[in-house]
């Protein structure tokens, strides 16, 4: 029963590095493409994901909005 035991928890450990080898060689990837990307744009064009969606500022709106009545 015991050998049974630590062979699957052998396994298991064995399973878990090989899962955290291969993240950590992606995400070592993925930061050299970073590094050296220029910007954002070539960084995207690199990894060919889609723009990041523009951000929805309240605050600056406002401010140009009341900007824009005072002229």
């Amino acid at each position: 029963m015991t050998e049974y035991t630590l062979a699957a928890a052998l396994v298991g450990i064995a399973a878990l590095h090989v899962w955290t080898v291969f993240q950590h060689k992606q995400e070592r990837k993925d930061l050299l493409t970073r590094l050296m990307a220029r910007d954002l744009t070539e960084y995207q064009a690199a990894i060919n994901t889609r723009p990041p969606p523009k951000s929805v500022n309240p605050i600056r709106d406002n401010i140009k909005r009341q900007y824009e009545a005072v002229k």
